[in-house]
């Protein structure tokens, strides 16, 4: 084993935080590679900054950071690439122009739901989901409900219950948001499933600040986006 008077620490960190990212599946943020690694705060936001700025990192919204893509293929880390997605953007921005609300297209990996294509409506730009955002498949949201009835589950808890019953009743899946700056969620979603044959391929979903959807259309909204389902399907 090499001498410690022979190693230089904050090297070490940095391939720890390289190391670290890598065993993740998508981008991972800066808190947490502190709280993970025991890193100061000043440390790990230097380090990070370097290896962004010397391309080994790429950065993301919410000081989120993933291996660029060529320590990648290194790593053989498997990465969200948005462009293998890009057939489906068409489709919803016709959808988003239709409905004037934002739209999103969701995949599952695993215990994951995967955002992999987003539109926003031209009234508000505050609730663009970004593609590559990952979130856990539980009945928390309208999206994880719709994949976790995939499994047949009864739901952990009363409201993941009633959850799952009024999707599987209605054929969607709405989630409140609310205003109050200490809820969980500020966005109201709507989600169906994008089908074929039976099997679920992936949730389309609709976005809106809280209370707005509610007063909307619901008839017309579904109309429209099982129509985009039916095109989206043609491209999967």
């Amino acid at each position: 084993m090499m001498a410690d008077s022979n190693r230089i620490p904050v090297l070490e960190k940095a391939v720890e935080i390289l190391e670290y990212i890598a065993s993740h599946p998508g981008p991972v943020s800066r808190t947490e590679l502190q709280k993970a690694l025991g890193i100061p705060q000043a440390t790990c936001y230097r380090i990070v900054a370097t290896l962004a700025g010397k391309g080994w990192l790429e950065a993301f919204s919410g000081n989120r950071y993933d291996l660029a893509w060529h320590l990648c293929r290194m790593a053989q880390k498997k990465r969200f690439d948005p462009r293998t997605y890009r057939k489906f953007q068409p489709l919803l921005n016709r959808l988003a122009g239709r409905i004037q609300f934002p739209v999103k297209l969701s995949i599952r990996e695993g215990e994951e739901f995967l955002n992999v294509c987003s539109a926003q409506a031209s009234w508000d730009v505050s609730l663009f989901s970004e593609p590559g955002t990952r979130s856990p498949v539980d009945c928390t949201t309208s999206v994880g409900t719709v994949f976790s009835a995939e499994d047949g589950g009864e739901g952990e808890t009363p409201d993941a219950r009633i959850r799952l019953a009024d999707y599987r009743r209605e054929g969607f899946s709405f989630n409140p948001g609310s205003t109050d700056p200490s809820a969980r969620f500020h966005v109201d979603t709507l989600s169906f499933p994008v089908r074929r044959e039976g099997k679920l391929l992936a949730v389309l979903s609709v976005l809106s600040i809280p209370g707005m959807l509610v007063r909307a259309d619901w008839k017309r909204i579904e109309a429209e986006v099982r129509d985009t389902a039916e095109r989206v399907l043609k491209l999967f």
